[in-house]
């Protein structure tokens, strides 16, 4: 596995998780690297807090919805000025 630049590429319409470095804008001079959801204008019913409509497009942390309304949550990843350095797919499990 080798880190990649630019858009991840996932079907429209679909998902993926992946590990993602990110540059944050708030702590100058560090890479933070964690999984992350891709989403390629993704539309699964998906609702704001607010109850507004949207479709997923870009980079997400997703997490169960503890209140129970909907399946998963899915919140924007990257703040004003944060920059995504790269990607790349999540290792696999191997037994051997």
């Amino acid at each position: 596995m080798s880190w990649q630049a630019g858009i991840p590429p996932v079907k429209k319409g679909d998902t993926q998780e992946l590990i993602v470095a990110v540059r944050r804008k708030s702590v100058q001079g560090r890479v933070f690297v964690f999984a992350a959801t891709y989403a390629n204008q993704h539309d699964d019913d998906m609702c704001t807090r607010d109850g507004g409509e949207f479709i997923a497009d870009g980079w997400y942390h997703c997490g169960l919805d503890m209140s129970g309304q909907f399946n998963v949550v899915y919140e924007p990843m990257l703040e004003d000025g944060d920059e995504v350095a790269g990607w790349q797919e999540l290792p696999k499990w191997s037994e051997t």
